[in-house]
Order: structure tokens, then sequence, then C-alpha cells
């Protein structure tokens, strides 16, 4: 599924880089924008896979959900963080 994706935005941006290049586009903002999508992609991800690990922990050993609870919410809070930093990037590129 990510593959056929990845293809498909591929085959897009080679099928509008004449355009784009003929209209002067800019392509730092074009780059950072990628970067802030794939960024954003994978901070979800993990944020996701994380949090499944994190209920599946605490369902086997109740006693030790609360720190399981704060070592996930760190660690989303850290993975969420790298996403804002690429935000920050492309906002100011």
């Amino acid at each position: 599924m990510m593959t056929e994706l990845a293809v498909k935005a591929i085959g897009f941006l080679a099928e509008t880089e004449a355009l784009a290049w003929q209209a002067g586009v800019n392509w730092v903002k074009v780059v950072a924008a990628l970067a802030v999508m794939v960024t954003g992609l994978f901070a979800a991800l993990s944020i996701g896979k994380s949090l499944a690990k994190a209920v599946e922990s605490m369902a086997r050993q109740p006693e030790v959900a609360d720190k399981i609870r704060n070592i996930f919410l760190l660690g989303a809070a850290l993975m969420e963080a790298t996403a804002l930093y690429a935000l920050l990037v492309f906002i100011m590129s």
C-alpha cells in the first residue's frame, strides 16, 4: 500500500515537473513540504504502533499501567516534536 502510494506520487511529480519548471516553482518549498509530509506520516505511524503496544502491555500487566502510560506519553511527545520541528523548518524556508 505504501509502495503504491510512493510510486503514484513519484509519477505525479515526474508528470508535473516540466510544467512546474516552466512556471518557476520554488523547489525549496516543495522539498520542505514533502519533508513535512513524510515526517508527519512516520510520526503518526510511530505513535499509533507505540500506543497499540502500550495498551497491550497494560492489558497484560495492569499493576504497572501508570508507568507504561507515563513512558508512552513521553515517547509520543518526542515523536510529535519531530513532526513539529519539520513544520517549523517548512515555515522558515
